[in-house]
């Protein structure tokens, strides 16, 4: 994960909602990926995730 990353090498703070959106959007990255289709717009992901 980047903000591991950067909170343990660089000493970057994030704030919880940064975290939570990369989150998401890795989650849905995945699902993509897992599906080998487009199964949803990220905004209707966000709005109502599987």
């Amino acid at each position: 994960m980047i903000v591991r990353n950067d909170k343990i090498f660089n000493g970057v703070h994030y704030d919880v909602d940064d975290i939570v959106e990369e989150i998401k959007v890795l989650s849905w990255r995945w699902l993509l990926s897992r599906t080998n289709k487009n199964t949803c717009l990220y905004y209707e992901w966000c709005w109502d995730p599987i």
